[in-house]
């Protein structure tokens, strides 16, 4: 039965997009996504629910930090200005990763299990990629000539297929003959797709990926040396550092970031509540000159948004797991720990200037990395 339920978590992780298919359970909104991690959870409760207390104990100093940050997100929900709107994000965002979080914890019992977790992970970023060259052979782009493909902006897409393409890199690092030579292929297509999008937050994040990791691993990486010399180069012969930090989107994040921190001195212990950044963000606009961007819907930075809204008790559970995670990865020198954290550190680097795992696939592909670098499990190749 565990390798059901095995099967049905690398399906979720290759079908993440499938959260743009919307639709209403009786009036409660819903997506695809949703409503296959409901199924996923529901059937290994139904099977596994005995072991459920030993599975908690077992995993209690990754699962504390969790459930806080769980905790934390449901009172600024129920306490929220707006508590339909509120509830709908902390559902997508918080209860729905809990729910595949526990599923995984479970039946992810070595590193063969884990790896195709991740493999179809990156799968799932290189279908969007492929899609999306259509996209922009078509010329179908938005109107500043950026590529987002089925996405509502370029940034979504550059968000998960970067992840996605730093992942790659590990699979590319590990395999040999003709799966090396496709997975390299593929990484290169995830490049292509990266660079179209014009997302200089995605150019920051795999920069400080890749540093990190030619920093752990020269030999390996020098094509991803590589990578980062055409970054800097493609900085300096197309933009200029004064026409970045003058730029539209530079100055309108400042006024973002300055209401944000309004915001948090003034909702510091609950938070606004998720999905409520927009109004109060509108509200705030007497203590700044009129905003260069109004529609707002969070604070471009992954710290700010986690406090801002889900108050001080959720802000210490995230950063509690951020360090847990690299507190496990940094003391591992292996491949597998230098590129999970890899990923992390582009998640992070990436959510300073916007504001990743706020989104319905991120959050899921959050938690995975998150997962792949904290749980305790005997990484031996052969699935026990």
């Amino acid at each position: 039965m565990l390798n059901f339920f095995r099967f049905q978590i690398y399906i979720i992780a290759l079908c993440l997009p499938l959260y743009l298919l919307r639709f209403k359970i009786f009036w409660i909104p819903s997506t695809a996504l949703e409503l296959m991690i409901y199924i996923l959870f529901a059937l290994w409760f139904f099977k596994r629910k005995d072991c459920f207390k030993k599975l908690i104990i077992k995993n209690r100093s990754f699962l504390t930090p969790a459930l806080l940050l769980f905790i934390s997100a449901t009172f600024s929900t129920l306490l929220s200005r707006n508590l339909i709107i509120s509830a709908g994000i902390w559902k997508a965002y918080f209860l729905d990763p809990l729910l595949f979080l526990i599923v995984l914890l479970d039946v992810a019992k070595s590193k063969t299990h884990i790896e195709k977790a991740l493999f179809f992970l990156v799968l799932s970023g290189i279908l969007v990629s492929i899609v999306s060259v259509f996209y922009l052979l078509e010329g179908n782009l938005t109107y500043d000539n950026r590529l987002k493909a089925f996405y509502l902006s370029p940034n979504y897409l550059a968000f998960y297929v970067s992840s996605c393409f730093i992942l790659g890199l590990y699979f590319y690092s590990e395999f040999t003959g003709y799966r090396k030579f496709l997975m390299g292929i593929s990484c290169g297509l995830l490049l292509i797709v990266i660079y179209f999008t014009k997302s200089y937050g995605a150019y920051l994040g795999i920069g400080a990926s890749l540093l990190f990791l030619i920093k752990r691993h020269n030999k390996k990486l020098f094509c991803a040396l590589l990578l980062v010399v055409f970054i800097i180069a493609f900085f300096l012969l197309n933009f200029s550092f004064k026409s970045i930090f003058s730029s539209h989107s530079f100055a309108s994040r400042l006024m973002i970031w300055k209401s944000a921190f309004y915001i948090i001195k003034d909702h510091p212990i609950i938070g606004i509540g998720p999905g409520t950044f927009q109004k109060y963000y509108l509200d705030y606009q007497k203590f700044s000159p009129p905003y260069l961007d109004w529609a707002v819907p969070y604070p471009h930075n992954i710290f700010l948004a986690f406090f801002s809204q889900t108050g001080v008790f959720g802000f210490i559970s995230f950063l509690w797991l951020i360090i847990l995670f690299f507190k496990n990865t940094l003391l591992k020198n292996t491949p597998y720990f230098a590129y999970i954290s890899g990923a992390m550190i582009y998640i992070l680097s990436h959510g300073l200037v916007d504001t990743l795992y706020w989104k319905n696939d991120l959050c899921i592909m959050f938690w995975i990395i998150l997962f792949c670098g904290i749980a305790k499990k005997e990484f031996k190749r052969k699935a026990q």
